[in-house]
């Protein structure tokens, strides 16, 4: 399998940044002035020289039957997107992560002008697609949201049952539910938070036998909502209408239980995970804040607008026992503190962190 914590990096953004000029990080509004530094007075911007080096396991990477399936180019994208967050263009949040409107956490994110992006004000885009998903999903402020992650210490602990009272269960990246791995983790699923290496699954799953190893989105039940981050950090709006296009061609049809000829998918705005990664990671020395990470930072955000319960986290860390994913003891237990793919250690924190202060409850 094609490594996922650099696929989930695929989305298109351009040439490596160390090849490519301030002028050219386009933002996603034609009219906002390119390079425009989005930092906070006092911030300081990682030095190229201090990101992490993606060489090893380039050739391997390259070698995988699904390489030219992708549009993007993993190598460069790994490259680029935590040096893009450190570049700070100019729609990425200069306001506080847990002070970011919900709306602009969805595509197109802020109106931006000349004079600078609005973070009080929301485009069309993205309140239209903040307003759909809530409906959606029928969130309010009772709503009780279950985000379920991939650790392989839900091999232990049963939450089945517990994950599957919730009112809207959140998974990630197509992780298998049902049958085999109902005590583990449900077998309920309302959202797929996916990143662009498992939006390739979907036509998988509606190929596959059910013979327990595929996700429940097709096996046990349609997701509602599919919700779709690409990682084309201060990329153009067509670029980026490109990301959510080509995302769309690997939702076959009923793959959700959206009516009609509806997708059933909506877009996060990749600048979005840029404060993330500067507020709540401390700039971790990484490539990107992975999926799971993500997905916990929007919902809980999301919940919090909305005055609902803190969501409650499952699978994030924890003793994996040798199983670097509950349905996956082949790979190793995961290093936590070395990995240079995601900043898990500094994620851990954080999620600590926010369990403390009320914002979700973790479940290891």
């Amino acid at each position: 399998m094609l490594c996922l914590a650099i696929v989930q990096l695929a989305a298109r953004t351009g040439p490596s940044p160390s090849r490519q000029e301030l002028s050219k990080l386009e933002p996603p509004s034609d009219d906002v002035p390119p390079g425009t530094a989005a930092s906070q007075p006092g911030e300081q911007a990682v030095p190229e020289s201090e990101l992490p080096d993606v060489a090893t396991g380039i050739e391997e990477l390259r070698g995988h039957p699904d390489w030219k399936r992708f549009p993007i180019d993993p190598v460069t994208d790994a490259e680029s997107a935590i040096s893009f967050c450190a570049r700070n263009c100019s729609s990425i949040p200069t306001i506080s992560f847990w002070d970011v409107p919900p709306p602009i956490m969805f595509e197109r994110g802020a109106t931006c002008r000349p004079s600078g992006c609005d973070w009080d004000t929301p485009t069309p885009t993205a309140e239209e697609q903040h307003k759909s998903l809530v409906q959606r999903l029928g969130l309010d402020s009772h709503t009780k949201i279950a985000i379920v992650g991939s650790s392989g210490s839900l091999r232990q602990a049963k939450y089945g049952a517990e994950i599957d009272s919730h009112d809207v269960v959140v998974r990630v990246n197509g992780a298998p539910c049902g049958t085999i791995y109902a005590d583990m983790v449900g077998q309920k699923i309302d959202v797929d938070y996916t990143a662009p290496e498992a939006m390739m699954k979907f036509n998988q799953y509606v190929r596959a036998e059910p013979n327990g190893t595929m996700a429940c989105g097709i096996m046990q039940k349609q997701p509602v909502a599919v919700v779709f981050q690409s990682f084309g950090i201060c990329a153009s709006s067509e670029e980026r209408a490109k990301h959510a296009s080509w995302a769309r061609d690997y939702i076959p049809p009923g793959t959700t239980s959206a009516p009609g000829d509806a997708s059933g998918m909506w877009t996060v705005d990749p600048d979005w995970g840029c404060a993330l990664w500067r507020d709540e990671l401390n700039r971790a020395k990484s490539h990107f804040p992975s999926t799971g990470m993500n997905a916990a930072g929007f919902f809980a955000n999301l919940a919090r607008s909305l005055g609902a319960p803190a969501p409650s986290v499952y699978g994030y860390g924890g003793d994996t026992q040798g199983c670097e994913k509950y349905y996956d003891c082949r790979a190793r237990g995961i290093d936590y503190s070395s990995n240079a793919w995601h900043p898990f250690a500094a994620e851990h924190k954080a999620l600590h962190a926010w369990n403390e202060a009320g914002h979700i409850v973790l479940k290891m």
